[in-house]
C-alpha cells in the first residue's frame, strides 16, 4: 500500500494517496505496528482535501477523519473539530458522539459498529 501511495502522490492523485494510506494505516493496526499514528497522519491533508471537494462523500469521510484523529491521540483537535457537527443522520450523529465520548476518555483503541450501537 505504501508503495501504491508513493507512485499515486507521483501522480498527484489525491484519492488513492489517502486510500492508500488509510490501507497502510490499517493494514499497520492489524500487526500492532506503530506506524500506525504516521500513516494516518500522512494521510490527512489528503482526506481533508477530499473532504473539501466531495460533496457526495463528505459525511463518510469526515467520520473517517474523526476517528484517525482519535486513534492518532489528536484527542483536542479531535473534539475541537467535531464537536458542534450535526451529518443529519442519526447513525452517523451516533458515530460521531461515540467518537467524542473515546476522545474524552483518551481513548485511542479501534471500534466496530458492534461498539457504537450494542448489536
Amino acid at each position: 500500500f505504501y508503495r501504491r501511495y508513493m507512485i499515486s502522490k507521483e501522480s498527484n492523485d489525491t484519492a488513492n494517496c489517502f486510500f492508500n494510506l488509510r490501507n497502510c494505516a490499517w493494514a499497520c493496526d492489524d500487526g500492532n505496528d506503530e506506524l500506525a499514528s504516521e500513516m494516518r497522519r500522512l494521510a490527512l491533508p489528503y482526506l481533508d482535501e477530499m473532504i473539501k471537494e466531495n460533496g457526495e462523500d463528505k459525511n463518510n469521510l469526515s467520520l473517517i477523519k474523526a476517528d484517525f484523529l482519535r486513534r492518532m491521540g489528536e484527542f483536542d483537535r479531535m473534539i475541537d473539530e467535531f464537536k458542534d457537527l450535526i451529518l443529519g443522520d442519526l447513525k452517523l450523529d451516533d458515530i460521531i458522539q461515540f467518537q467524542i465520548m473515546k476522545a474524552q476518555e483518551k481513548d485511542t483503541s479501534c471500534y466496530t459498529g458492534e461498539d457504537v450501537f450494542g448489536r
